[in-house]
Parts: structure tokens; sequence; C-alpha cells
């Protein structure tokens, strides 16, 4: 019994492994940092944006030796000057309709992704990370079981490609903004508005400062992924962006949560819209929306859990 081919999006899928949901249209994606990820990486000789066919007339001459013009094989045309006899010369022309087809080859930020995994995942597997921020867990795509978050900054530190990570977040991730530049030039300390929010007039929270140890840092961080709520946060966000008359961001910068304890600090998710996409994208369909159903995230990975988003998918 054959074993019927599977139509081609379930194929690529399948294909993709773990990163089966390419095949879905992203919420957000930073089509410069693709173009030139992708070509960082794959590095393409030539690319084809389109392809042309045409047909047109065609002539064929047969030639034929044989005594007095009966001849039976064909002959090379040299060969048979030495020869006695005739030849008969035959011309067959067939006149056909001109076409010429163009075809366009779509290239667009979505194929390119797809192609630069599919290419991490034949040749640098282990460069491939699968991250759990709830479950804080840390995959590759050759690894038997899952390890730990210092999993991140080893790759990082081993020889090869900037690896790609995708943070594959569930149900209840907590996705903090902490700062971003509008489009009017404008920088806005979000996180300074967002920790006002979640404080009360009897517990105040208070502020992370760089100058701190990791011990205290991992308390100030604790105190505010404990104190999280999705529905203030985007409205945080959106606040920031009536003070800017509307303006769009160029870049965002949020905090996504590792479990609950605030150790190691929150991942830094550094996400480039160039003012492309709306106030709503970030505070509904990424910050409330990705709490209550989760989110996908496709980046590349620096060192300190820091991640330049490619694209971000819905669940």
């Amino acid at each position: 019994m054959n074993t019927p081919t599977p139509p081609a999006a379930a194929k690529r899928a399948i294909d993709l492994g773990f990163f089966w949901f390419l095949v879905d249209a992203p919420m957000y994606v930073d089509s410069p940092l693709i173009e030139r990820f992708h070509d960082a990486v794959i590095r393409p000789d030539n690319i084809v944006v389109s392809e042309a066919e045409s047909t047109g007339s065609k002539e064929e001459t047969q030639r034929k030796l044989g005594v007095q013009g009966k001849g039976k094989g064909e002959i090379p045309f040299v060969v048979g000057l030495a020869l006695k006899g005739s030849f008969d010369h035959r011309f067959k022309r067939e006149n056909t309709a001109a076409l010429t087809r163009q075809l366009d080859i779509p290239r667009t930020s979505e194929r390119l992704l797809e192609d630069v995994v599919a290419f991490y995942l034949a040749h640098f597997p282990e460069r491939v990370l699968r991250v759990d921020p709830i479950a804080k867990t840390v995959a590759t795509a050759v690894a038997d079981s899952p390890a730990g978050y210092d999993t991140l900054n080893k790759t990082c530190e081993t020889l090869g490609p900037r690896p790609i990570v995708l943070i594959d977040a569930p149900r209840g991730t907590k996705i903090m903004p902490m700062a971003g530049e509008f489009k009017d030039g404008k920088i806005d300390v979000i996180y300074d508005a967002l920790i006002a929010a979640l404080s009360t007039a009897d517990n105040p929270l208070k502020r992370f400062d760089r100058k701190m140890d990791a011990a205290k840092k991992a308390e100030r961080w604790g105190e505010l992924v404990s104190r999280f709520d999705a529905r203030i946060a985007m409205s945080v966000l959106e606040e920031a962006g009536l003070k800017h008359d509307g303006a769009r961001f160029e870049w965002i910068d949020f905090r996504m949560a590792w479990g609950e304890d605030g150790s190691p600090s929150p991942l830094h998710l550094h996400v480039v819209p160039n003012g492309n996409y709306s106030m709503g994208t970030f505070a509904h369909a990424f910050i409330r929306r990705g709490y209550g159903n989760g989110v996908r995230i496709v980046g590349t990975l620096k060192t300190g859990g820091d991640v330049n988003v490619l694209a971000i998918y819905e669940r």
C-alpha cells in the first residue's frame, strides 16, 4: 500500500521539527534583520527573483544519403561528401505561437526565516535552542534531555554561527516592557511607570539598579515578577504611546520572566519594529495575550540571555 504524499505545508512542518509553526503567518517580523541574517549565514551566490520561458520558430534539416537519392540512413554530412550517390535534403519547419512566461519567485521574510532554520537544523542542530521560560529549561535540536539556563551562554561561547533560539512560552508567561525609542526620537523608560503602577501605598516596589550585586538584583526582579499583572503592563505600554501622541516604536525592549524567583535575570528581548506596528501589537497581542495564551518567539541569541527578536508567533 502506497503512503500518501502529505500536502506541502504538512511536509514543511515535519521537516522543520519543533519549528513547525513557521508555516503560519507571524504576528511580528523584523524583515531587515532576517534579510541580513540570511545573507550572513547562508551567503547565496545569487538570488533568483524571476524565471522566463519562451518558445518560437523551430527549423529542422534532415540529410540522407543514398543511390539516386534513395538513402536509408542518416550519416554525418562531412562523411557523405566522400561517398558516391546523391543527397536528399529534407527541410522541416515548424511554426509555433510565440510564448513568453514570466515567473516571479516570492522572496518574503517568512521564506528567508524558514530557509535559515532549515539550514541550521541540517548543519548546526547543536546551535538551535528551544527555551521554556516557565519550566526553566533549554534544549537543543540534538539533546536527549533539556538542560538549564547556563546552556544559553555556553552555546554562545562555542565556535560556530550565532545560535538561534525558539522561546516556546506557554500560558502564564510574564512579558514586561522596559524601555523604547519612539519614531519621534524620544526614549521612554517604561519600567519606571510599570513599577509605579504595580506598587501599593503600603508596599511600593523598589527600583532595580545595575550597580547592585547579583543577590540584590535577583531580589528586585523577584519582587517585580511576583507582582506582575498583564492587564496593568498592557495599560502602561498603551499610556506610553499616548504620551507621545500615538507615535510608534522604533525599537522596544522587554524582559521575560525566567520562573518566579528573579534568578537568573529575566530574558532580554530586543524588538525593532521600525514604526511598522501598532501599539496594540505589543500591548495586547504580545503582553496580554502572551500571558493568557502563550507565545512563540524566534530570535538570535547573544550572551547574557539577550535575544534579538526575528519573529513572533501567536499560539
